[in-house]
């Protein structure tokens, strides 16, 4: 049983084979009792698969089970290097929020300021990236201060906000800022401080 957070996507990757000198088995992955994964290993090798799944609560019990024929949980199939991270490739909704201005995009795994009316999606694949919701949730302590904001924005070349506002903190379009890298009167909309990877869906 692990900790996740709840509506956010995860990856489960690992590496099974068939016992050497056994019969081939069958091999299930279950997350919280459902089965997200059956297989058979075609021969001794190694073979590496993912499964995804959406955490619905706090925490995940993830299981493997083998079986051959009708044996349950036998020693028939060996199971390796099992990793679970955050899912990465999972694309919803904020990420394709229209800003009125531009928006600060986390484009895993670092920050870019997309053009103007650029969704953060667009922003990102035009620079080989991709936006994630989970990477905004998981990058939001980055920005959620205005000492922040400016660091990432210097960083990428952009002076520090002139002014900054969190009023719309958990609004699908921010960070964002309006002006130019050129711009003596930077207007920032901050993120706001320890949102709910809920707000981001």
């Amino acid at each position: 049983t692990v900790s996740v957070t709840p509506g956010m996507s995860y990856k489960i990757s690992f590496l099974y084979a068939t016992r050497p000198s056994f019969p081939k088995c069958t091999l299930s992955v279950k997350v919280g009792g459902s089965t997200l994964f059956t297989g058979t290993p075609s021969d001794t090798e190694f073979l590496a698969k993912s499964v995804t799944f959406t955490a619905s609560g706090p925490t995940a019990s993830i299981e493997f089970h083998n079986t051959f024929g009708t044996v349950a949980d036998d020693s028939c199939c060996f199971v390796d290097y099992v990793t679970l991270q955050v899912n990465f490739e999972y694309k919803g909704e904020t990420c394709s929020s229209h800003p009125i201005t531009k928006r600060t995009c986390s484009c895993h795994p670092r920050w870019h300021v997309a053009d103007a009316d650029d969704t953060c999606k667009t922003a990102c694949e035009k620079i080989d990236y991709r936006c994630t919701e989970e990477a905004l949730h998981l990058l939001n302590p980055q920005v959620d201060t205005l000492a922040e904001m400016n660091q990432v924005l210097n960083s990428l070349g952009w002076p520090s906000c002139s002014s900054y506002s969190t009023n719309f903190g958990t609004g699908g379009a921010v960070p964002q800022v309006i002006g130019s890298k050129t711009s003596t009167s930077l207007q920032c909309s901050g993120t706001a401080a320890n949102r709910l990877f809920s707000t981001f869906k």
